[in-house]
This record gives C-alpha cells, sequence and structure tokens, in this order.
C-alpha cells in the first residue's frame, strides 16, 4: 500500500483480518492521513457504514462484517449477546438478525438508531451487571453462552421462542444448566423468569430419565 508506511503495512493488515475489514474512523486515522481516507471514500474503494464505521473494501457486508460494524458501531465496552453470542458461541438454529448488542450503562452509544443502513439490524441493550465471569474472549467481543442464553430468553418475542433457546443450548451441550442458574440469580426480576427456571428444570428432569 503506497498510502502506508512499511513498516505499519503489517500491522493495518492484521487488524483487518481481525476484524474481517470492518474498522472505526479513528482506526483507520492511525495509519491514513484524513486525506487518504476521503479519497478511497470518494473512490468507492472504501464504505461509510454509518458514522464512526468504515468497511475498508467495497461489496455487500458478511455475516463477520455485521457483527464487527454492530459492536464498533455501538461503541467502547460493546459486546454481542443475545441470540447473536449464542451463536457465535455455537448454538444451532436461532435466527441471526437481529444482532443484539449490550453496552453497559455507563457507555455512551455512538451511532444514533436512525442512522444506522438496513443491512445492520441492531438492536442495543443497557446492562448495569456486566461482572469479568460474563464477558467472552472473542473476534468480535462477545457475552458467555450463558449470559446471552438468559438475555436472549428475555428478549425473545415470545415465550416459544424463550423455550427454544434454552433447549437447544442445553441440548447441544453448549452451556449446563448451572451455569445458567448462576446467571439467573443475579436477575432475579428479569422478564421470564419463571418461565425459564421451569424450562431449565425440565431439561435437567429430562436428561435425569434418559439412558
Amino acid at each position: 500500500m503506497r498510502d502506508i508506511p512499511t513498516e505499519r503495512a503489517a500491522e493495518f493488515d492484521r487488524l483487518i483480518a481481525e476484524q474481517a475489514a470492518v474498522l472505526t474512523t479513528a482506526q483507520a486515522k492511525a495509519f491514513f492521513t484524513p486525506g487518504v481516507v476521503q479519497r478511497r471514500l470518494e473512490q468507492r474503494r472504501w464504505r461509510r457504514l454509518c458514522h464512526g464505521v468504515l468497511l475498508v473494501e467495497s461489496g455487500r457486508l458478511t455475516r463477520r462484517q455485521q457483527l464487527w460494524a454492530a459492536v464498533l458501531a455501538a461503541g467502547k465496552d460493546a459486546r454481542l449477546a443475545g441470540q447473536a453470542a449464542a451463536i457465535e458461541g455455537g448454538v444451532k438454529g436461532l435466527q441471526p438478525e437481529p444482532i443484539d448488542v449490550l453496552l453497559p450503562t455507563k457507555s455512551r452509544w455512538a451511532v444514533p438508531r436512525r442512522r444506522l443502513p438496513p443491512e445492520l439490524p441492531v438492536r442495543i441493550h443497557r446492562t448495569v451487571i456486566l461482572p469479568p465471569r460474563h464477558r467472552q474472549a472473542g473476534r468480535p467481543p462477545r457475552t458467555t453462552v450463558a449470559r446471552a442464553v438468559i438475555d436472549g430468553a428475555a428478549w425473545a418475542q415470545s415465550d416459544e421462542e424463550a423455550r427454544r433457546l434454552i433447549t437447544r443450548a442445553c441440548e447441544q451441550g453448549r452451556v449446563t444448566c448451572t451455569a445458567l442458574r448462576k446467571v439467573l440469580e443475579l436477575f432475579p426480576s428479569v422478564r421470564r423468569h419463571h418461565l425459564m427456571i421451569a424450562t431449565i428444570t425440565e431439561w435437567e428432569g429430562g436428561t435425569e430419565r434418559r439412558p
């Protein structure tokens, strides 16, 4: 890349590989001058996905790029949550959209909802409870499967969707009932608390009866 010093080219390549070619404007400007960034946008070599978030290539977003754009658009300390995080944790058969993102209450959401393009179906949720044990290292960052399942069940459109999420995560071996109960202990008044407890108990009873 002639617009970037040779000694930093490898660093830039690693960054775009890690983040699926999605960068914040601040990240891009750490490598390129504002003029270079603007020229690449004008030439349509890059795309501005929303305020503060760039795709350093052209074309439609892949799933991985959607996830990165969702987290970067939400701002500092944001992470995938709910069914999006559960899918990244290996739970199969879930709805890929909308992409739920969890943001600590103290953090500011970087992009107003109306400025997100249709290809970024993001739902922002805020929380005052996000202990380190609920944070899963990942690219992009996400909550653990246990926290994702509990949040996803609370945010589900129906009781059936909530039960299905819990059951699939358990039967696929992606989470234990003990882990789900430990998360629920922190949220005694969460939506569908009783339904979640009943579903977990039913699953536990079913596994005990199996040969």
